[in-house]
């Protein structure tokens, strides 16, 4: 089986692996996690770097163009590539985040091709379509739990992936999704650790800031969005 890229190992665990629906605390944030994912594997394989310019502001590097030979990655390093004003960080997220949908598609596709998941077509209401994933083939998700594990409960040294996984899950909401209520907290305090460590390259801690910042502001718009529709 192919090594899975992150937004793949991302998107498996916010999956209910009975309903093939996203899981509750994931689904809000689940563009803003493919997003970050997209960008930290393109950053881990040497396309794109970072540089923080003056009052702060971080920037978009590419410094390799050339092709991943993954056609996913290789649509979100094109996106920045066309992206022919200044690349700052949060607009580069947020031109991923357009292309979500696409994004998504793709990803389940290829689960689904890779025997992971099962592509269900129901009918709700007789006329309205839908369509879920469930797994069928637990062992890829397992394998990733298993790696979270080992760093969560039992302390051994996370590999670059699993803590950019990590970083991502801590930065979209998706602990409560992850994992179970008795070892959130633990979780959560072992993922802050690992952002404010020398664990966390620069790169990712940009990638993972931005991702919070954009993450907490649909937060407190969707806050004040319900506030609004009460009065």
């Amino acid at each position: 089986m192919d090594i899975m890229i992150l937004a793949e190992e991302v998107l498996l665990l916010a999956l209910d692996d009975e309903s093939g629906k996203l899981s509750g605390t994931s689904a809000p944030y689940i563009n803003y996690a493919i997003a970050g994912s997209l960008l930290t594997d393109l950053a881990l394989m040497g396309r794109i770097a970072f540089e923080t310019m003056k009052k702060d502001k971080i920037v978009v590097q590419i410094i390799d163009d050339q092709l991943t030979q993954d056609p996913l990655l290789d649509k979100a390093l094109i996106i920045i590539q066309e992206y022919s004003k200044e690349r700052k960080i949060d607009k580069i997220v947020h031109l991923l985040i357009r292309k979500y949908s696409e994004f998504r598609e793709g990803l389940f596709s290829r689960l689904v091709e890779q025997g992971i998941l099962e592509r269900v077509e129901k009918l709700r209401l007789k006329i309205f379509k839908y369509v879920r994933h469930p797994v069928i083939n637990p062992s890829p998700k397992d394998a990733i739990l298993v790696d979270i594990q080992d760093f969560i409960v039992d302390d051994k040294h996370p590999s670059d992936r699993i803590v950019g996984l990590l970083a991502i899950i801590g930065a979209t909401e998706m602990i409560g999704t992850v994992f179970a209520k008795e070892y959130r907290k633990r979780a959560k305090k072992k993922i802050r650790a690992i952002i404010d460590s020398d664990l966390i390259g620069s790169h990712l801690k940009s990638i993972i800031q931005s991702i919070h910042a954009a993450v907490a502001i649909a937060v407190i718009t969707s806050s004040t969005a319900a506030t609004s529709s009460i009065h």
